[in-house]
Formats: C-alpha cells, structure tokens, sequence
C-alpha cells in the first residue's frame, strides 16, 4: 500500500503534467477549466496577438475597409 507523502506526490505530478479540468457545481454556476500553458499554447497565443496588431496597424493606415477584408 502506498504512503500519502507517494500519493500526495503522484498527484502533483499529474497536476503539472498536462491539462487540469475542475468542473465547479455551485448553485449551478458554469463550468471552470483551468490548465497550464505550455509552450506550444504559448506560441499559439501569440500568434493570436501578432494577428489582432497587424489588423489594428491595418485599420489605423488603410480605414476599415481594409480591416473588413482581413477580419473572418
């Protein structure tokens, strides 16, 4: 049988080791998704970042005609 200090530890492993989902079921409040960012959601964040700045320098020169083409 295992020790709580090996079990405690498996658990923070798990913990860090990828995604943590909680589901919160107070009074019917929504669902709370936390996990850890990792380099790859990392690089995709900014991504995200380096495409809403090129739209904004786009719209801020050309108007928002420009920015109406580039936006989905």
């Amino acid at each position: 049988m295992a020790t709580k200090f090996e079990l405690f530890r498996v658990l923070k492993l798990r913990w860090f080791a990828g995604f943590l989902n909680r589901v919160s079921l107070r009074l019917g409040k929504s669902k709370v998704l936390k996990f850890k960012l990792t380099n790859c959601l990392s690089g995709i964040r900014n991504a995200w970042h380096f495409q809403h700045a090129v739209g904004f320098v786009i719209k801020a020169v050309c108007g928002s005609f420009c920015s109406a083409l580039l936006t989905p």
